[in-house]
């Protein structure tokens, strides 16, 4: 297997399984991508964690958690902490494509940048601009640790899945509030 066969395989991986997403609001039947806040690190997506802590915190005191599944083209997924030669193949052709158009220059020129968020973010062009050029193009989810600037709190750790596109959302389901912190629940003995 080639080393961008083995990278496919990886992504293939990364969209097997549960993923999970806090909100304020109860009640969602799908997520929606008109709702996200452009002001967020990876631009306007649909954000969602593996680990069902960071999604709570998302949640608030008021909100729920949903479990999502997700559905879409294992090599149209970009990973903003690995190194341009790292992605996907079809990811590669994305962004080397935006890149020649907003910046005029070669992406391989660059490939030994740290990671590929370093090589589209912050150049002058907006997160939702640049998601819209994803989007269009076929990537339909970014991921990625936050920076230390971009955190919001000790709890949002890890890595954070963007998905641009909302027809990848196959599957959510509202899930019950885990037990309040400091409460204890009651046994009860059944007479002999």
């Amino acid at each position: 297997m080639n080393s961008n066969g083995l990278i496919d395989a990886m992504a293939q991986e990364l969209v097997a399984g549960t993923f999970y997403h806090g909100s304020p609001l109860v009640g969602l039947r799908e997520l929606l991508l008109d709702a996200a806040d452009p002001m967020t690190p990876f631009g306007p997506a649909v954000y969602l964690s593996r680990n069902r802590r960071v999604a709570e915190y998302y949640a608030k005191m008021e909100g729920t958690v949903y479990s999502v599944e997700l559905s879409g083209r294992h090599g149209r997924v970009i990973n903003y902490d690995r190194p341009f030669i790292e992605q996907p193949l079809f990811a590669q052709q994305v962004v080397q494509q935006i890149y020649q158009e907003y910046w005029l220059g070669d992406v391989l020129w660059h490939s030994n940048a740290r990671c590929v968020q370093d090589l589209l973010h912050g150049k002058g062009v907006s997160r939702a601009e640049l998601n819209a050029h994803l989007r269009a193009a076929g990537i339909w989810m970014v991921y990625g640790e936050l920076s230390e600037v971009e955190k919001s709190g000790g709890r949002d750790g890890g890595v954070q899945y963007a998905v641009l596109e909302p027809h990848a959302i196959t599957h959510i389901r509202q899930l019950e509030p885990p037990p309040a912190s400091g409460s204890r629940r009651s046994i009860r003995f059944a007479p002999n």
